[in-house]
C-alpha cells in the first residue's frame, strides 16, 4: 500500500486501494467511486482521518485497542464458540487476509462450533461479494434456507 496516488483521498487514490485489495478490476465502478467521493468528502469522515494521521495516535491509541479487541473476540470463538450455525466466507487472493489466516480462524471456529463451514471464493480478494456476486448470493442463500 506504499506510495499510493496524491491526494490521498482523490479520486484516483481511492481507484487504487480498491485495486490493491482486489483480485479483478471490473468490479470498482465509477458509481462505487461517487459513493466513496461523497464519503471522503464529509466532515465526520475528514475529522477521521485527521485524528488517525496525528503524530503517534496509531502506536499510542487505535492500534493497541484493535488489538486487544482482536484477542478479546478470538478468546471468546475460543471459549465460547457462537452457538449458532456459522458460515465463514473467505477469498482465495485476498491480499489483506491470508487463506492461512482463514484457515486459522475456521479452526479456531470449528472447535467450538459444531454446525460451521467455510466458503472459499477463488479469484477474488477482498471484496469477493463484488468479484463474485451471484455466487456470494448464491452461497449465503443456501446457508439461510439449510438452517431456516
Amino acid at each position: 500500500m506504499a506510495n499510493p496516488p496524491q491526494p490521498r483521498l482523490g479520486r484516483e487514490s481511492q481507484r487504487w486501494v480498491l485495486q490493491k485489495y482486489s483480485y479483478g478490476f471490473e468490479h470498482i465502478t465509477e458509481e462505487w467511486l461517487d459513493v466513496m467521493m461523497r464519503i471522503a468528502a464529509l466532515p465526520k469522515y475528514q475529522e477521521a482521518v485527521r485524528k488517525m494521521e496525528e503524530v503517534g495516535l496509531r502506536t499510542t491509541r487505535f492500534l493497541p485497542h484493535l488489538a486487544r479487541q482482536k484477542d478479546e473476540t478470538l478468546g471468546i470463538i475460543r471459549d465460547r464458540g457462537f452457538g449458532m450455525p456459522t458460515l465463514l466466507a473467505w477469498a482465495y487472493n485476498d491480499p489483506t487476509a491470508s487463506i492461512d489466516q482463514g484457515h486459522a480462524l475456521f479452526e479456531l471456529i470449528a472447535r467450538s462450533t459444531a454446525d460451521s463451514r467455510m466458503y472459499i471464493f477463488n479469484r477474488a480478494g477482498h471484496f469477493s461479494y463484488r468479484e463474485h456476486p451471484a455466487e456470494f448470493n448464491d452461497m449465503l442463500r443456501g446457508f439461510i434456507q439449510r438452517i431456516v
